[in-house]
Parts: C-alpha cells; structure tokens; sequence
C-alpha cells in the first residue's frame, strides 16, 4: 500500500460560506494546491489606506541603491551552462546581486555540474554601479 495515501485531507477552520473543496490526487509528479475564496478586509476596496506608522517605517528604509537584490530562477532540465550564465548576466545587469537557484525536479548530477560550471564565471560578475539600472523592467 502506498503510504502516502493511507489518510483522508482534513479541512481546518473550514467556513460554511464558501464550498468545500474537491480533494484529489496530485499529478504523479507534481502538487496539489487548494487555496479559499476570502473576502477582502474592511468594508471597501482592499486598498492600503494612508498611516502614519507605515510612513514613519518607510523613512527609515535605505535607499534602494544600497539593499540586496534577490532572484529566483530555475535551472531547466538540460539547460547548458552558457544559457544558464547569459540569463545571471542580463539579471545582474538589471541589478540584481543575489540568484536563488531551484531547478523543475530533484537536483541531479547533470544539474549540480551545469552550476558547478558557471560558478567561476558568476564570481566575476558584478552588477552595475548604484543609479545606472532602473527600477522598472
């Protein structure tokens, strides 16, 4: 018996206003989201109204030339090094400093040696100076 079939999903703090979802099984290999029907907050439009405090945190934000600037990006299946080191190049060149790195499937040898490979290649880019990129893409 395959173990991860041995119980029913539960639906915890359920509400009777919306329906209960339909549960089947995922795709042999993918995942099942379920995501509610909500209401937004408030009694009007679910905009940010103006406060105070949100302005005073935003005031002491650093400037925007001076924070990290991540990315996720995915490492097809079969991409090559050089695909995968143009894709680092254009986004540093947009800014960004740091790549979080997920990939379609489990990490395999194929893919630890395509990054493996670029390694080098990334460790001599840097992104542009403080004001030369846009904030917009």
């Amino acid at each position: 018996m395959n173990r991860h079939h041995d119980h029913q999903p539960t639906v915890v703090n359920s509400n009777p206003k919306y329906p209960m979802p339909v549960f089947m099984d995922p795709p042999t290999a993918g995942y099942l989201h379920v995501a509610p029907s909500v209401d937004p907050p408030g009694t009007g439009p679910p905009f940010v109204r103006p406060s105070r405090r949100r302005a005073a945190t935003l005031e002491q934000l650093r400037p925007y030339d001076q924070i990290d600037k991540p990315v996720s990006t995915r490492l097809d299946p079969g991409e090559n090094p050089d695909s995968f080191l143009r894709r680092c190049t254009e986004l540093a060149a947009h800014g960004i400093q740091h790549a979080i790195v997920i990939t379609a499937g489990p990490w395999t040898r194929n893919t630890i040696t395509t990054l493996a490979a670029v390694i080098p290649a990334l460790e001599q880019i840097s992104p542009p100076a403080p004001g030369s990129h846009s904030r917009s893409a």
